[in-house]
């Protein structure tokens, strides 16, 4: 079996949103992720490295937002992925829509927002199923969870719910 299953595509500037999410995905679908914050050595010829990197994996996760649809190596990592019939996974960061490059060569395909729960645990499934793993012991430790804003508004069992991340119908009100 290869060292790594998946290649993550994203951008610099997205780190901060990009690190927990792919550690939680190591450790849910018990999968090991290339990344360039430890993949690439000092020293090395980077665009060598990176091609190493995406030819030896099973899918690449590009981690869309303004900044890696900017991005010259994200979308060169994207589409050389692409040409060697990778599967490609978008997962929007910033609940931005695909547009102009990206959206003309993967326009049909689907796309995952790391906001939504139910997509994340879809990725989960999908990720042991194309890379061959099984959940673990460990692999059963709370969800992603991103950052909530906190309500602006009391609420009381039965009312609808949208803060722009998530909505629903109140089931339960606690003190906090």
């Amino acid at each position: 079996m290869k060292n790594d299953n998946l290649f993550i595509s994203y951008s610099r500037e997205d780190l901060q949103q990009v690190e927990p999410f792919v550690k939680m995905i190591e450790r849910r679908a018990n999968v090991k992720c290339w990344i360039d914050w430890n993949g690439i050595e000092s020293g090395e010829q980077v665009e060598d490295v990176i091609v190493s990197a995406i030819d030896s994996v099973d899918v690449v996760l590009f981690f869309i937002s303004e900044n890696s649809m900017n991005s010259t190596y994200a979308k060169m990592e994207v589409n050389y992925a692409y040409n060697i019939e990778k599967k490609v996974v978008p997962i929007v960061l910033d609940g931005g829509k695909l547009r102009g490059w990206f959206l003309f060569k993967f326009g049909s395909v689907d796309v995952i927002d790391i906001n939504n729960q139910q997509q994340c645990d879809k990725l989960i499934r999908n990720l042991q199923a194309w890379c061959g793993t099984t959940i673990s012991e460990e692999n059963t430790i709370p969800n992603y969870q991103p950052s909530v804003p906190a309500p602006t508004k009391t609420y009381k069992v039965g009312d609808y719910y949208n803060d722009g991340i998530r909505e629903g119908v109140v089931f339960e009100v606690t003190a906090d």
